[in-house]
């Protein structure tokens, strides 16, 4: 049995009165949450244990799936709810086509041809800038094999611009 399942725990209201118990905490999916908390605990506790288990069980990327897998429901369900699927799912679509057919080109052939940056160098900042920052800039550097510090370096210069962003286009708007 799951401790997510138990009634008192993850039981909605309108499920209260045909299991016959007076409140519950409505939480729903907690096991997400329960199995997190135990890879946390094994991973910084039980250190031989988590050793022993490292090939088998990647820890980080359990928790990274089940905190995507988890948000993707919820807003699915809020979505679903209010009626706005369809058209969140074509502006999605569309926002992917815009940034990965468009913003990335154009910004790869800018940095290539006017800044004169190697590939090396433009598809990182192309993916950073048009994509989604840090994490665009730090995947395209391992997928294309390039040189540790150039990601690095990258996402200190997106940090740096966002802070500039954050501080000045409310203002401008």
């Amino acid at each position: 049995m799951k401790i997510g399942n138990y009634g008192y725990i993850a039981v909605t209201p309108d499920k209260q009165a045909s299991l016959k118990i007076p409140w519950s905490l409505n939480l729903g999916e907690i096991d997400f949450v329960f199995a997190m908390i135990i890879g946390l605990i094994i991973g910084d506790f039980f250190l031989d244990f988590a050793k022993f288990l490292e090939e088998a069980a990647k820890l980080e990327w359990f928790i990274k799936t089940g905190i995507v897998i988890l948000g993707a429901a919820i807003g699915i369900k809020m979505v679903g709810a209010m009626g706005l699927a369809s058209t969140v799912i074509i502006r999605g679509l569309c926002a992917v086509v815009e940034d990965y057919l468009i913003y990335w080109p154009i910004t790869y052939f800018i940095v290539r041809k006017y800044f004169k940056f190697t590939p090396e160098w433009a598809a990182p900042l192309a993916s950073g800038i048009s994509i989604c920052g840090v994490a665009a800039a730090i995947a395209t550097g391992g997928a294309i094999r390039a040189r540790q510090m150039i990601p690095a370096v990258l996402s200190a210069v997106i940090i740096v611009l966002v802070a500039v962003e954050l501080l000045f286009l409310p203002w401008l708007a």
